[in-house]
This record gives C-alpha cells, structure tokens and sequence, in this order.
C-alpha cells in the first residue's frame, strides 16, 4: 500500500462475513430500515467459474454494509456490493446475519479516505469522475474530491451450515462503475481470479 496511510478504522467483518456495521443514518441523510431494498438487486449475464464452481447462477445483488468515521486518522469509511447465486442476501448478510447454505458469492469491498481531519469523506464519487474502474485486486486511485479509493473482489463460497468460507482475492481484473448514488450501485466486471475468469454486470441497490 505505498503512498497511503494505514487505516486506524478496523476493517470489521469485510472480510469474514458481515458483522455489525451498520450506521444510525445512510451517506447523504438516509434513513436506516433494516433488512430492505427499494427495489430487488439484479446481475445480468454472469460468466464463468472460480475453483470449479460456476458463477453464471449470480442473480442478487446490493449495496451496503457501510460503516465510517470522521474521527479516525485519516478520516474514512467502507462498504461493499455484494453479489450471490442465493435470492435474499439483502435480508441476510445485508443485516449483518449469515450466509444461505452453500451460498456462492463474489464480493466488491470498498474503502476509502481522505486527509481532511474531522471530515467524513464523500462515499460516492463525483458524477464526473464516472464511469469509474478500479483494479480488482486493489490499487488505489484518487478522485476528483481528493478521495483516495480502493476496491477489491473477493470470492467465497459459504459453508453448508451457513458460515462463512475462506475469502479468495482476484489476481487480476477491472471493475467498472457506471453508477454510484445513495440508491444505487450499477456496474460490471471482468475479473480473474488465476486462471478463473468471470463477467457479467450488476445493479445494486442500497440494503438497508
């Protein structure tokens, strides 16, 4: 991670599932209502396979998990976009809860910062600076409002009780977003995880 800061806000659940990080309030004042979705989250046209097991069946997708803080050095926040092979993910991991049995996923986890000390940074990148593509496998990038921004993909397969598996990072690959608004996270992808090769594209809208 040369040139940028360690992180003082602990990177809770992200990783290993989705634990408790849900806000009093959504970036840009939004309400929480837990467990919901203004509309259904969709992924059109998945392609491929990581370690042999197939992501054309990705159907659901959201936005959410965010959690932040202005008091860290640096100020900074995180969320993520999740999509799974298994309807109701929003109600689930979207509400901190587990994973469906078996459930396959592929996860885009965000987290950003900037140097302004006591100030939130902004969660959705400047509609000019869009359409934006990260790196998959997490090089950073600055956006037009001094928000140093990375994304990385993870692929999982949860456990048949539920739990979650282990996290795989992709190699290599872009993900590219058309749409970051506080309703919606629109986008696609074309990612590598070795040899493994997956596309498709995604609406994701907040669950909250």
């Amino acid at each position: 991670m040369s040139g940028h800061r360690v992180f003082s806000f602990v990177n809770v659940g992200f990783t290993y599932g989705f634990r408790s990080v849900m806000p009093t309030t959504y970036p840009q004042g939004r309400s929480v209502v837990p467990c919901s979705q203004a509309t259904p989250g969709t992924v059109t046209s998945p392609t491929g396979s990581v370690n042999g097991n197939s992501m054309t069946g990705l159907t659901d997708a959201y936005t959410g998990n965010y959690g932040g803080s202005a008091l860290t050095l640096p100020p900074q926040w995180q969320h993520v976009v999740l999509l799974s092979a298994t309807t109701g993910a929003c109600a689930r991991e979207g509400c901190g809860g587990g994973y469906a049995a078996n459930e396959i996923t592929l996860r885009l986890t965000m987290i950003g910062y900037w140097n302004t000390a006591g100030q939130l940074p902004p969660v959705q990148a400047p509609s000019g600076d869009l359409p934006l593509t990260f790196q998959a496998a997490g090089t950073w990038l600055t956006t037009s409002d001094g928000v140093n921004r990375q994304l990385k993909a993870y692929f999982m397969k949860a456990r048949s009780n539920g739990g979650a598996g282990s996290d795989e990072l992709a190699t290599s690959g872009t993900v590219t977003l058309t749409t970051m608004t506080a309703a919606t996270y629109d986008g696609t992808y074309d990612i590598y995880f070795g040899a493994d090769h997956i596309t498709g594209s995604f609406t994701a809208p907040w669950c909250a």
